[in-house]
């Protein structure tokens, strides 16, 4: 442990200081290293050392603790010298904990701001659609993992000291099906997902969000959501008011929102894909390959004081250069861009595509002069992946930040430290989804460790996709990997213990439903006795294992409500294990002649080869509604 003693520094920054230390290794004090902190005027920072003193430059707050980063990662060079310029004015996270239903606790979001700051990111956006508290409303995020005003104030509060700006990101239209379900709020809804516009509580419950927000948050921003308002005025609204184009009905309701944001001082930010949206035939195509320019009445009725948030996952450079320059006509250098860490449906993560995305399109907003952006980490169909397996993609949202292009090798040097885990640790999470035999690299951003894990065994409605591939020693190799890593981090172990289990219980879930129906059709009475007396039982404890290894990781780093619904997806597995046991015991015996649901043909899920791309839960359980 090595001693820092600071001048030139805010009081402010003292409490960041002592946890950064804390984390990464240092304590305040005489003696030891003199920093001397001044500041730029520009953005860039530097870092000069000549023996034990050192001179630190930043242009904005968070340079400190990168620069204090690089200072670390370099220890041993009494000589060292670097220097960075900043590419963006803002650059950060947004994490969704509300769709996934697994909250940060707030020592949790601490973890994440520490290591946000030893990358150099300025900005944390907590996605939250009605899981905080809000003042009279009882049924407001009701039986939901919930912030309370005192949470987001300590969140906000640590943030501050380590120069990152927390801004609040709410919704004030659409993506509100889990307050909807309750009165009051279902009274003035337009669809199950949507308010209704125009109806004066509508705005009374915004005004309300709004308000909250202010009170316990510093910032002088807000993103206000407005994206995928599916349905916009073709319900409750149709029926109390007739038809009106989708657009007129967004631009009314917009207006007052922003009416409400003018009135607590807030520049607000908002998500942009309902411009492109109402120019589309379906309002599910967005950016679907396509590209055209916004009409001159959709360019005209764009407000001025809100920030368009261009967001897109999906594509490659030549697509965000025709894309970007098309957004900046909707509101010019306001323009904010959202890239993606992908982890979402899926156990493992994407990071291929997310590397290949994300560079390209940081490339094109440099070239194109955007000046914001942040990397989303989205939960929908509720996380299974932990929430640590999106890092090497926020890591790259960073280094693009500083450098002009950074190779991944470059990446992964400051994410072992930024982190404090080796790079392969977390990007082989990936690894639970890319079978190279199967899906090669994964780009197309399959998930196999969901769709295998989740599907039944008996149905194999994934089972198709295997073709003649096994996936158990692919598996089992992983095992091996994260028992090691488990041993090696101890402050990631409970991740990589609930890592290693998903392994153990792939290596015989993966493919049994595979050797079930090949030894039933080929009439092989011995596989189906050893699998029924032996893999079938070993499996159900494997899932009970994996269950508990993903609680206590759960636990360990989310708000405790949210985890029974992985506790009904488990029980349907663990049950769906037991099931299989007692129809092949019961066809062996002779209680029953045959079992229908290994006679049902298997074919690939929609027609489509692979192990299933962005999948809901329900639809990988069972062929029927769930």
């Amino acid at each position: 442990m090595i001693t820092l003693h600071f001048s030139g520094i805010e009081e402010r920054f003292l409490p960041g200081l002592r946890a950064f230390g804390e984390r990464y290794g240092f304590v305040l004090g005489e003696g030891g290293l003199s920093v001397s902190v001044v500041k730029t005027g520009e953005p860039r920072l530097f870092v000069r050392r000549a023996g034990g003193d050192v001179e630190i430059g930043v242009g904005k707050p968070v340079h400190l603790f990168r620069a204090l980063g690089l200072l670390l990662e370099q220890i041993g060079d009494e000589n060292y010298a670097i220097a960075e310029t900043d590419r963006f004015d803002h650059n950060g996270l947004m994490y969704d904990g509300s769709q996934a239903s697994s909250l940060l606790t707030v020592g949790s979001c601490k973890r994440f701001l520490l290591t946000l700051a030893a990358m150099g990111l300025d900005t944390f956006l907590l996605y939250t659609e009605n899981t905080f508290d809000l003042p009279d409303e009882p049924y407001w995020g009701y039986m939901r993992p919930r912030y309370t005003e005192a949470d987001l104030r300590e969140i906000d509060a640590f943030a501050y000291s380590l120069g990152i700006e927390v801004i609040p990101c709410v919704q004030t239209l659409g993506h509100l099906s889990e307050a909807i379900k309750w009165r009051p709020y279902s009274e003035f809804s337009d669809t199950p997902s949507t308010l209704l516009v125009g109806d004066e509580r509508t705005y009374a419950l915004c005004e309300k969000i709004v308000g909250t927000m202010s009170r316990v948050f510093r910032s002088g921003r807000i993103h206000i959501g407005l994206d995928e308002a599916w349905g916009l005025g073709r319900g409750n609204y149709l029926n109390k008011n007739g038809f009106r184009p989708v657009f007129d009905v967004m631009c009314e309701h917009l207006d007052r929102i922003l009416a409400i944001t003018r009135k607590y001082g807030y520049t607000p930010m908002m998500w942009g894909d309902m411009f492109v949206r109402v120019c589309q035939k379906n309002e599910t195509d967005y950016l679907e390959g396509s590209f055209f320019e916004f009409p001159r009445e959709i360019r005209e009725k764009v407000p001025k004081d809100v920030q368009i948030v261009y967001w897109d996952y999906y594509n490659r450079r030549e697509y965000y250069d025709k894309w970007i320059p098309e957004y900046k006509k909707l509101c010019g250098d306001r323009l904010i861009f959202s890239g993606c860490s992908r982890n979402v449906r899926t156990f493992g993560s994407h990071h291929t595509r997310t590397f290949l995305t994300s560079r390209d399109a940081l490339l094109s907003c440099k070239a194109n002069g955007v000046r914001e952006v942040f990397c989303t980490v989205w939960g929908d169909d509720h996380r299974e992946s932990s929430p640590y397996a999106a890092l090497p993609g926020i890591q790259l949202f960073a280094e693009e930040e500083y450098n002009d292009d950074p190779t991944e090798e470059a990446i992964a040097r400051r994410f072992d430290f930024c982190a404090g885990v080796c790079y392969e640790a977390i990007k082989g999470i990936s690894r639970f989804d890319q079978i190279e035999e199967i899906n090669g690299d994964n780009y197309g951003v399959q998930s196999p460790s969901k769709t295998l894990l989740w599907q039944n065994i008996l149905l194999g409605l994934f089972d198709a996709g295997l073709g003649e591939h096994r996936v158990s020693e692919h598996y089992r190799a992983l095992s091996r990997d994260y028992k090691t890593y488990e041993k090696k981090y101890p402050a990631y172990a409970s991740t990589f213990a609930f890592y290693r289990a998903l392994a153990d219980a792939l290596t015989i879930k993966g493919d049994i439903g595979v050797r079930i129906t090949a030894a039933y059709r080929e009439n092989d009475r011995a596989a189906l006795q050893e699998i029924a007396g032996s893999d079938l039982i070993e499996l159900e404890g494997r899932l009970e294992t994996l269950r508990r290894a993903h609680q206590a990781d759960f636990y360990a780093t989310c708000k405790p409500i949210g985890w029974e619904i992985l506790d009904v997806r488990y029980g349907g597995a663990i049950a769906g294990a037991r099931t299989a046991k007692t129809r092949i015991e019961d066809y062996l015996s002779g209680k029953i002649e045959g079992i229908p649901e290994l006679e049902e043909p298997r074919r690939l899920y929609n027609g489509e080869k692979g192990l299933g791309s962005s999948m809901d839960y329900r639809r990988i359980v069972s062929a029927s509604n769930l």
